[in-house]
């Protein structure tokens, strides 16, 4: 039988030398992602944090939200809108950025142009609405892995047929 291996990335080899921590010694493993369903006026708490992911036979420190690798895939009626309180636990400060939703710039998430980052440590609640019908993701990004090289878990948002109309989502943005 073939012993897992631990791997360490090397940041210098991606010009990130110095900005966070590779080793997955002591971090809990990367858990499932839940299904959740959020109705008009929910607050949703999610959680930026390292985790331990088994790729093959290596074990990697890689950034989940709530444990997960994706983050938890939320299902959101046409027409709602949800409070998203994002806990920044991660190793570098960062956003939360929302493809394909049409909301507040306030609340893209693209740092320095739309928000200012959430330091480790901090929080950042974000007022997102459904106005379509869609599949939608969302994935963290850090100004220090920018440009063009954004650290990503993409996760799914269903916004579900709508009561009013009963149109069904009509494609995926991303």
């Amino acid at each position: 039988m073939q012993q897992a291996r631990t791997h360490h990335v090397q940041p210098a080899a991606c010009g990130l030398a110095g900005t966070f921590p590779t080793d997955p010694t002591g971090l809990p493993g990367a858990t499932r992602p839940a299904l959740l369903e959020l109705a008009d006026g929910d607050d949703f708490h999610l959680h930026i944090g390292p985790v331990a992911k088994r790729l093959g036979d290596t074990t990697v420190r890689m950034l989940g939200y709530n444990g997960s690798i994706p983050g938890p895939t939320l299902k959101v009626r046409q027409d709602s809108e949800v409070i998203v309180h994002v806990a920044n636990g991660g190793d570098l400060e960062a956003t939360v950025h929302w493809h394909g939703l049409r909301l507040e710039n306030a609340y893209d998430g693209v740092p320095h142009e739309t928000q200012t980052p959430i330091a480790v440590g901090a929080s950042f609640s974000y007022r997102l609405r459904f106005p379509d019908p869609g599949l939608y993701w969302y994935h963290r990004t850090s100004v220090r892995t920018t440009p063009r090289r954004w650290a990503c878990t993409a996760t799914f948002w269903s916004s579900l047929r709508s009561r009013g109309t009963g149109r069904r989502p009509t494609g995926t943005s991303c």
